[in-house]
Parts: structure tokens; sequence; C-alpha cells
């Protein structure tokens, strides 16, 4: 479930696009050359193995894809809204100002509202992408504290999360928890001790942040 998971996720799946993109040729030789699997792997392994093409330019495209795509999409809109505006405004100019009717005028302020509320449900729906993208890489770069956070979500201990987190970055010790508790959160590498958080415990807190977002 968690390999599909992240095969299924956006990352994953600009990732494996942007490494056939550059790749392209090792596998149309890999599945359509009549040589025998011997040649073929030899013949990979002296033209087809290189670092650029194999690692670096698909890195690259992909982090071009998921960091700037989302911000050149959402420019090209917003010009797109200030073009349309500016073609309102130079009509008018040509005919000579010439005042709309209040019929024409009701239907260019319901255009311009409409699209409006077109760019910022756009602006949402990239805002949203954005964070899915940002809990994806903290699923695959922290994999196993991931896993950790949810058993931890199901446990009886996560009710004095938000109250240990407010004691320890306060550092007032204004809530009556038990040893047990502490212990707990000291024993599963959460805390050390009762005034700093360990890397662990930061996750934890991000992730918390992220699901109250």
């Amino acid at each position: 479930m968690v390999m599909y998971d992240r095969m299924s996720s956006p990352l994953s799946g600009a990732l494996l696009f942007s490494w056939i993109l550059w790749n392209w040729k090792l596998l149309f030789y890999l599945f359509f050359s009549s040589h025998d699997i011997l040649n073929k792997i030899d013949y990979i392994q002296r033209y087809y193995f290189d670092l650029n093409y194999n690692i670096i330019f698909p890195l690259l495209s992909t982090a071009f894809y998921i960091l700037l795509y989302p911000f050149i999409s959402n420019s090209a809109f917003y010009i797109q809204l200030k073009f349309k505006l500016f073609q309102n405004k130079l009509k008018n100019d040509l005919e000579k100002n010439q005042l709309l009717t209040i019929e024409q005028s009701v239907l260019l302020r319901a255009e311009i509202a409409n699209i409006t509320k077109e760019f910022s449900s756009m602006l949402e729906a990239k805002d949203i992408e954005i964070e899915k993208l940002k809990i994806e890489d903290n699923r695959i770069t922290s994999p196993n504290y991931y896993e950790e956070y949810i058993a931890f979500l199901k446990s009886e201990y996560y009710e004095y999360f938000q109250e240990i987190i407010e004691m320890i970055t306060s550092k007032q010790l204004k809530y009556k928890i038990s040893d047990n508790v502490w212990a707990y959160y000291d024993a599963n590498g959460i805390i050390q001790g009762k005034n700093r958080f360990t890397e662990k415990g930061k996750f934890f807190i991000r992730q918390e942040m992220n699901e109250n977002e």
C-alpha cells in the first residue's frame, strides 16, 4: 500500500515522466531492438549509462515542474486577465470614450467577476497541490518518521501532545502531566528530557501543523 501511494504521487509521476523523456532512446533500444539480451545489456552499459541523463537531468526537470511550473502557470493566467482588461479599455478609447450602456456594463462586470473567481479558484487549487507535494516530500525524505507518526496518532498518549508542545516551547510546566506520559515521549524519541524536542519530535510537530491547516 505504501509503495502504491508513492508511485501514484505527483512527485513520483513527475520524476518517472522526466526520466523517460531524457532516456527514451535507451527504452526504445531495450524493447524494440532485435539483439539478444546479453548484447543489449552490454550496449546499454557502454553507450547509455550517463550520470547526467540518468539522474541529474531528470531530477532538475522534476524540480522545475514541481517548484516553478505552478508560478509560471499562475503568472500566465494573470497576464491574460490584465490583457483582457486592457483590451476593454482600448476599445473604449477607440470608441471615443463612449460610455457603455447599462446592459453592457452589467455584462462586463459579470465577466470580470467570473474571471476573478476562476483565478482565485485556480490559485487555491495550486496552493493545495503545493501543500500536498510538501507533505509527500516529507513522507519520502522521512518515511520511518511518518509511519511512526501515524502510529503515534492512534496511541493514548497523543491527547497530551499539544500540552507538551506548549510547555516545552514556553518553558513553563503549567499542565499536570504524569511521569508515565513524559516517559513515553522520552522513550519513543519524541523529546529529550522535558525541555526540548528531538528531530523526530520536530517532524511530528510539522505534520501536526500541516494537517491542521
